[in-house]
């Protein structure tokens, strides 16, 4: 979603309310323009896809990073900073925990 929604590329600075429709509104355009098949948003090979026998052939949209991989200092707190938040009594949702369970990943 980087390559494609600058929005992005640098930390938020809203509250979740707000992040959550951001990303809401970003997953609902992208899925838009796929089904209308949009050659100038997806060109062929850009975005990951499964060869006739399953195996995952990923997309050129993986060379679009800029320099390299490794998260930024201020990547790796935004996310720890959401995981705590999800993870807590005020941010988890009900069905989160199920979830998770029936995944076979053991919470601590």
């Amino acid at each position: 979603m980087t390559s494609l929604f600058r929005v992005f590329r640098t930390p938020f600075r809203a509250d979740l309310d707000l992040i959550d429709m951001i990303v809401q509104a970003c997953v609902f355009l992208h899925n838009y323009l796929l089904l209308t098949e949009n050659a100038r948003y997806t060109p062929t090979g850009f975005i990951d896809s499964y060869d006739n026998t399953g195996a995952l052939v990923e997309g050129f949209w993986r060379d679009k990073s800029v320099g390299n991989r490794n998260a930024s200092y201020v990547a790796k707190a935004t996310r720890d900073t959401l995981k705590n938040h999800v993870n807590s009594e005020t941010g988890s949702v009900s069905w989160q925990h199920a979830h998770v369970t029936d995944a076979g990943i053991v919470l601590q």
